[in-house]
């Protein structure tokens, strides 16, 4: 439907924005298996105690960080738009119409970073806990809410 709902600069635009944001998402995928491995640690120190503290703890920490990391790399994503698509798209061979199309793509996106970095903690994080419901809550929802968005403000 992109195709049908919008023109051919958004979708040329959609290449080097994708190209930019897919990558620097790829970055944060360390803390994804770090969520796991931590949550995963905590889970066998804290056998036998009904508390959890230590599994509660690991997994606090391993959301604060992915917030931080996220908002870094949205942050830096958004004010570094312009370079980027540049050095990807090279000097010479820019049309306006399009590059302007993948800054907003690119800072949209940017803005996304730190609910898709805890979002992916908060599923590997559960994971580690061996609740794999949880994630397929989140995961549904998600995709309601992005549905939702997109009806209201997609036009």
């Amino acid at each position: 439907t992109v195709g049908l709902l919008s023109g051919t600069v958004q979708q040329a635009a959609l290449n080097p924005g994708v190209a930019i944001t897919d990558y620097a998402a790829l970055c944060m995928a360390f803390l994804y298996t770090g969520a796991t491995n931590l949550v995963a640690a905590a889970r066998e120190k804290d056998r036998g105690n009904d508390a959890k503290p230590i599994t509660t703890s690991s997994f606090t920490t391993a959301l604060q960080l992915s917030g931080y990391v996220g908002f870094m790399l949205g942050l830096t994503l958004f004010v570094f738009a312009r370079q980027l698509l540049k050095s990807l798209i090279g000097n010479d061979s820019i049309n306006i119409e399009v590059f302007s199309a993948a800054m907003k793509y690119v800072r949209i996106r940017a803005l996304g970073m730190p609910a898709s970095a805890v979002i992916g903690s908060a599923q590997a994080g559960c994971l580690g806990m061996q609740d794999i419901r949880s994630p397929l809550y989140v995961l549904v929802t998600a995709a309601l809410v992005n549905l939702l968005g997109d009806l209201v403000f997609v036009r």
